[in-house]
């Protein structure tokens, strides 16, 4: 023990001495743990927001009332972006929700901007498969899968399989926990395993996230 406390306390020393090298990436600052030092005028500020346009509706008749629990992520030159599309019926009592189940809807850019729904043909509404839905809430084995909690992300473990590049996470009701479903291509999705990961006390309500 006494040998790794010295070990901290010389690399505490190393570090406040010297600057810590990023190289070319880009980083946020938040806080000055990356500054060496600040002199003249400087300080660290947060700007407010500005209203800009509007980049993306969530107009179609598939998407109702409630979307939500957006994923966006860089993807080589294509930006991808998922998101929770509900509907909901507001009237006196309580909410109507029978319209239809939760499905997570999927749309890509080149630039963060200009946004496009593609005509996806993997499931259907009303009749017609010309949708941009990539999940559906659905049963698969023992698994009850609400696709309207999804947190998307592209995996970037070089060993990880072609078959399954891109993962999800969504919550299951019964059994109730959270569940991966996994993707070749980021748009034809299935379970990864055939239970849940993490089965705890609650509704895995809102947007499970992974690290």
């Amino acid at each position: 023990m006494k040998s790794i406390a010295i070990m901290l306390l010389v690399f505490v020393s190393v570090a406040s001495a010297d600057p810590i090298e990023i190289g070319s990436r880009w980083e946020l600052f938040v806080e000055d743990y990356l500054i060496q030092k600040m002199e003249g005028n400087l300080e660290l500020r947060f700007h407010h927001p500005s209203p800009q346009e509007i980049v993306l509706n969530h107009d179609e008749t598939w998407e109702g009332t409630g979307s939500g629990y957006h994923s966006v992520f860089q993807d080589g030159d294509l930006c991808r972006i998922y998101y929770r599309v509900w509907h909901i019926d507001v009237s006196e009592g309580p909410l109507d929700t029978s319209r239809h189940p939760l499905y997570c809807c999927y749309a890509e850019s080149e630039d963060g901007i200009t946004w496009r729904k593609h005509k996806l043909g993997l499931h259907e509404f009303e009749g017609s498969v010309e949708n941009n839905i990539a999940i559906v809430s659905e049963s698969v084995g023992e698994l009850n899968v609400d696709a309207g909690h999804p947190a998307v992300f592209k995996d970037p473990n070089p060993s990880a399989a072609k078959e399954s590049r891109y993962k999800a996470f969504l919550r299951s009701s019964d059994p109730n926990g959270l569940v991966v479903y996994h993707s070749p291509d980021g748009l034809s999705w299935s379970p990864l395993f055939d239970e849940p990961i993490l089965r705890l006390k609650g509704a895995f309500d809102s947007q499970n996230l992974a690290f």
